[in-house]
């Protein structure tokens, strides 16, 4: 009684809040679903017929439909009245589980070559507490392999080659925070932040996301990256100068020049 007094309504739409409910579990539904589609069509693929493309030679042209589901749950949601943060980010994060998943899932082993020598620097690292920079190149640049050694050690991880399987997706879900930041930093827009964070991992290719230094490296970029652009916004929005990531007047710049037009 007191809080209506003071003005607050403590009335709940019961009905819009319902149908809220179930919109958010339609959607978390069909990307679910959309991620066993995908599983089903990659656990079929015959990897003996699989060509220098990789695997793509071998997956039947079925499975790409299993990407519509949640291409439409996530188009359902950027166009809603409200993108709620955590069912964007939850689409996303099945949507990296079957864009970077899918290798580990089928091939069960560690993409490239390099990982196995990454593994063999920590093991390294861990029996002698420390690396021999004449011993080899990789002892040279040890940040990623000292902090893998410590973490491995602080949680009792004696096995590192399914951490090496998944590192795809664990590398992709840690670029995840940074990249929202840094886009967040660059436009008001909710929806061209989250578009922006789909199309990003729909087109990151490059296959550098492996259990490798150069992931690490790509994830204190994206952070160092969307650090400063998020201080200098933070700065345009004070009204300190012209802004950095737009190059336009800042607020308070604009109001000194219509004030001085309008004395003058």
């Amino acid at each position: 009684a007191l809080l209506r007094e003071a003005g607050f309504d403590l009335r709940i739409d019961l009905g819009a809040a319902a149908a809220r409910a179930a919109e958010w579990l339609v959607v978390i539904g069909v990307s679910l679903g959309s991620l066993a589609l995908w599983l089903v069509a990659v656990r079929s693929v015959d990897l003996n017929a699989m060509t220098d493309i990789g695997l793509v030679s071998v997956l039947p042209a079925w499975s790409y439909l299993a990407f519509v589901p949640i291409a439409a749950a996530f188009a359902l949601v950027l166009d809603g009245p409200r993108q709620p943060t955590w069912l964007l980010a939850a689409v996303v994060v099945v949507l990296i589980v079957m864009l970077y998943g899918a290798v580990p899932f089928v091939e069960g082993e560690a993409r490239f070559s390099p990982s196995w020598r990454h593994i063999g620097v920590i093991d390294y690292v861990t029996r002698h507490g420390g690396v021999d920079p004449t011993l080899d190149a990789y002892h040279n640049w040890p940040g990623l392999f000292i902090l893998a050694s410590v973490v491995a050690g602080a949680i009792g991880l004696t096995d590192l080659t399914g951490l090496a399987l998944w590192a795809p997706v664990w590398f992709n879900l840690l670029y995840l925070p940074a990249l929202f930041v840094l886009l967040d930093s660059l436009t008001d827009d909710r929806r061209a932040v989250w578009l922006g964070i789909w199309l990003f991992y729909l087109t990151d290719w490059i296959g550098q996301d492996y259990f490798s230094p150069q992931a690490f490296g790509f994830f204190f970029f994206l952070t160092t990256v969307a650090i400063l652009v998020r201080w200098f916004s933070a700065r345009d929005a004070a009204g300190n100068g012209t802004s950095i990531v737009t190059g336009r007047p800042s607020a308070a710049d604009s109001r000194c020049c219509i004030s001085s037009g309008i004395t003058t």
